[in-house]
């Protein structure tokens, strides 16, 4: 999974939900409209897999994910109430929102070999290549109130390094807020919206692409030195099978803890993960300013010494550039 588009350390927004009807509730994460995926879902064959649903088999492709075996160890615990996996599919995010306006409560999963329509922050088309990433989406209510829910893009970000974790690479950091790093390169990124069911009732969708068995001659030369996979990174190819249990336990397990204590409980994870911790950035946007970064704060805001004082950056306020230049070549 990579974005054909500039490549940037832009992350704007962590700002708070706006009220609205349900075709125009919307979120602004990490310069992203929190709503509904402009993609259209996508043809292709898939499998339902439901505690009560029916499985669909796929053509599938090359390498396709042996959906039996993960089935059971995905649903068996009855916390993930169902799961879908598709071959092609337009978006995951998409075909979760389409889910939970048609009633679904979740959380549920929904993953595919290949999404056509894949995008990333504002917009950008993101390329997809079957049978070798994670593409997927998780889809829940959330017990926790609308005006605290900013910092779900943080816990599914330390989600995420745990299952890159558990694959074998403890060193992956995060890029406030969305953005997850090996080696200085990103792997994986997080697109987060907010909509509503028919019923009134607030839905998450939360996208996940990670880079697993993608090599760096598989990037255009102009990402090599700011995107990556676990495979490139490692040496060795990823069983997908494998981290998308991970990656599905990892992700309830935060979201548990979330719920129950708040950000505050989750914050210093992240910090200790969090690869701008103590840097000096610059933030564009508005009159532009530069800063040292201090942390997070608990409703997951980037906390910043400026020369006019203390800041927190906050939604449709900033973009961070020229981070992954410097820290690819730190690494390098």
């Amino acid at each position: 999974m990579f974005q054909r588009n500039r490549w940037s350390g832009a992350c704007r927004g962590l700002g708070g939900i706006e009220s609205g009807d349900r075709a125009r509730l919307r979120r602004s994460w990490c310069g992203d409209a929190l709503g509904r995926c402009l993609d259209a879902f996508g043809s292709g064959d898939r499998y339902r897999v439901g505690h009560e649903g029916t499985e669909v088999l796929s053509s599938g492709g090359d390498h396709p994910i042996e959906v039996g075996p993960l089935r059971e160890r995905l649903l068996g615990d009855g916390r993930l109430v169902e799961w879908e996996h598709h071959d092609t599919i337009g978006s995951t995010n998409q075909r979760a929102a389409t889910r939970g306006r048609e009633g679904l409560a979740g959380p549920a999963l929904f993953t595919a070999e290949h999404q056509s329509a894949g995008r990333g922050r504002q917009g950008r088309v993101w390329e997809s290549p079957a049978h070798r990433n994670f593409y997927g989406s998780f889809m829940l209510q959330p017990k926790v109130e609308q005006a605290h829910l900013a910092p779900i893009t943080l816990v599914t970000a330390l989600a995420v390094a745990d299952a890159i974790t558990s694959a074998g690479f403890p060193d992956a950091a995060i890029k406030w807020p969305n953005d997850i790093l090996l080696g200085g390169r990103k792997v994986a990124g997080i697109l987060t919206e907010l909509d509503t069911a028919a019923n009134g009732e607030i839905f998450v969708v939360v996208g996940i692409g990670v880079n697993l068995n993608l090599q760096e001659g598989d990037f255009p030369p102009e990402l090599r030195s700011k995107a990556g996979s676990l495979a490139s990174h490692g040496g060795h190819p990823v069983d997908r099978a494998a981290f998308v249990e991970a990656l599905a336990q990892a992700f309830l397990d935060r979201v548990d803890r979330f719920e129950k204590l708040g950000f505050a409980a989750l914050r210093p994870e992240y910090e200790k993960r969090h690869v701008l911790q103590g840097r000096e950035v610059r933030v564009d946007g508005g009159e532009g300013f530069e800063g040292r970064v201090l942390g997070v704060d608990d409703a997951g805001a980037l906390l910043l010494a400026t020369a006019q004082g203390p800041r927190a950056i906050h939604a449709g306020e900033v973009s961070l550039s020229g981070a992954y230049d410097s820290l690819a070549s730190e690494d390098s």
